[in-house]
């Protein structure tokens, strides 16, 4: 098992409880995403995608009414892009 997908059973758990990533993690993921390298292993891509739904998932679950709201979904939408744009993986989010 590789770090990503360590992070990512980490990440599941945190949207199990209905909960949201905090700053410093999304930082470190972002980091983490820095340190990849193009091309992607399947099993890669793969953990990406599901990192992705997290994402989305992150920005649904948090609250509206705290002060920090749009940083907070700043960050994530970040993380979603550079998943989209640099690594090319895409999701159908239904709406």
């Amino acid at each position: 098992m590789n770090l990503l997908e360590l992070i990512l059973i980490d990440l599941q758990e945190i949207v199990k409880t209905k909960s949201v990533c905090s700053y410093f993690q999304a930082l470190w993921i972002y980091g983490l995403l820095g340190c990849l390298e193009k091309p992607l292993l399947i099993e890669s891509c793969g953990v990406l995608v599901k990192l992705l739904k997290i994402f989305y998932c992150f920005i649904e679950n948090y609250d509206k009414k705290f002060n920090d709201y749009n940083s907070y979904i700043g960050m994530m939408n970040v993380l979603i892009a550079v998943i989209n744009i640099y690594f090319e993986q895409k999701i159908i989010v239904n709406e």
